[in-house]
């Protein structure tokens, strides 16, 4: 774990890390603003900043690691080696909704890096969204 052999498993001690330090990053947060509820607090949203984009960069580094390797990984003969970007898609689709029984390593390594991706974009997603769902100020009637 200290000294990763492949970019992909230093991007999961990446993540391992920026989770870890994202939780304590939040409990030191709360802990601070309940001792000092007037102060300000941009040393912990900073800490949880640095640690949500730690998360992002290791689950997008690791999709695009993973998808590079899946080109080296030798597919099934009845699998077609062509396909339409929409038969790749309901074939992702597939494997992640469905659990097939006995996936070859090429499907599970696919199936991997689209949950990968999935999460991805959620968090990606979350903080923004976040901004642009939170209420803000309402202005004055």
């Amino acid at each position: 774990m200290l000294s990763p052999d492949t970019p992909g498993e230093a991007f999961g001690a990446l993540f391992a890390a920026s989770i870890g330090f994202l939780f304590l990053s939040v409990i030191g947060f709360g802990t601070y603003l309940m001792l000092v509820p007037e102060g300000g607090g941009t040393v912990g949203i900073a800490a949880v900043t640095a640690s949500w984009v730690g998360i992002t960069v290791s689950l997008f580094g690791y999709t695009v690691w993973s998808a590079w390797q899946l080109r080296k990984l030798p597919r099934d003969a009845d699998q077609p080696t062509v396909r339409s970007p929409m038969g790749i898609l309901t074939h992702v689709v597939v494997l992640v909704i469905v659990d097939p029984n006995d996936p070859d390593e090429y499907d599970r390594r696919l199936r991997f890096t689209a949950m990968t991706l999935v999460l991805a974009i959620i968090a990606l997603s979350a903080p923004l969204l976040a901004q642009i769902g939170s209420p803000g100020r309402l202005p004055d009637s």
